[in-house]
C-alpha cells in the first residue's frame, strides 16, 4: 500500500508465506499452519522498518456429525510466533494489523490460548439456515517491550455466536447473517 503526502507513512508492504499440514481420517481432520512473514513500513522521514517472523502456529482438530449438518472443532494456538518486539518493530506491526488492509498476516503473535466451537447449517425448503458459535481461552503474553519493560497483556476470555441464511434468488444469492461477539 502507498499513502499520500499527507500521512507519515509512505508505504507499508508484506509478502507471506503460509506452512500447512492437513491429515484427514475420515470424519475427523487434523490441520496445522503457520506462515512466515515479512512485514516493511517505510515512512518519509526515517529508513524502512522491517519485521520478519513467524506467526503462531495453529493446531485444529474438526469432527463432523452426521451427513456435514454438524461440525465440532478445538484449536490450540501455540505461541510461536512475535513476542517481545522493541517498540519500533511493534510499531511496524500494529501499521499492518488493520482489518481495512487486506495482508495476509495481520498479527504475528497472540499468545497461547485454545479455542471449542460448533457449527450446524439445515435446509429449510429454499433457504439454507446455519448456527455457529465459539469460545476462546487465552494465556497471558508478553506483545512487545519498550523503555518501561515488558507489556504484558492478558485478553478476557471470548464468545462467538453467528447466524446466517441464504437461499438462491435467480441467477443471484441472497444471503443474511449476524454475528454476537464480546
Amino acid at each position: 500500500y502507498t499513502f499520500g503526502d499527507y500521512f507519515a507513512v509512505k508505504s507499508l508492504t508484506q509478502w507471506a508465506f503460509p506452512v500447512a499440514a492437513v491429515a484427514p481420517m475420515g470424519r475427523f481432520t487434523l490441520d496445522a499452519g503457520a506462515w512466515y512473514a515479512v512485514t516493511t513500513l517505510e515512512r518519509f522521514d526515517a529508513a524502512p522498518q522491517s519485521v520478519s517472523e513467524w506467526t503462531d502456529t495453529q493446531v485444529r482438530g474438526s469432527y463432523v456429525l452426521g451427513d456435514d449438518a454438524v461440525v465440532l472443532t478445538a484449536m490450540v494456538n501455540l505461541p510461536t510466533g512475535a513476542e517481545n518486539l522493541s517498540a519500533a518493530e511493534y510499531a511496524v506491526l500494529a501499521a499492518a494489523s488493520s482489518s481495512f488492509f487486506a495482508f495476509p498476516v495481520n498479527g504475528y503473535g497472540s499468545g497461547a490460548s485454545l479455542t471449542l466451537g460448533a457449527a450446524g447449517a439445515v435446509e429449510a425448503g429454499e433457504w439454507n439456515l446455519g448456527l455457529a458459535g465459539s469460545g476462546r481461552l487465552s494465556r497471558p503474553f508478553t506483545p512487545f517491550e519498550d523503555t518501561e519493560g515488558r507489556f504484558r497483556y492478558q485478553a478476557g476470555p471470548e464468545v462467538r455466536l453467528r447466524a446466517g441464511a441464504d437461499r438462491l434468488v435467480g441467477s443471484g444469492r441472497l444471503s443474511l447473517g449476524l454475528t454476537f461477539s464480546t
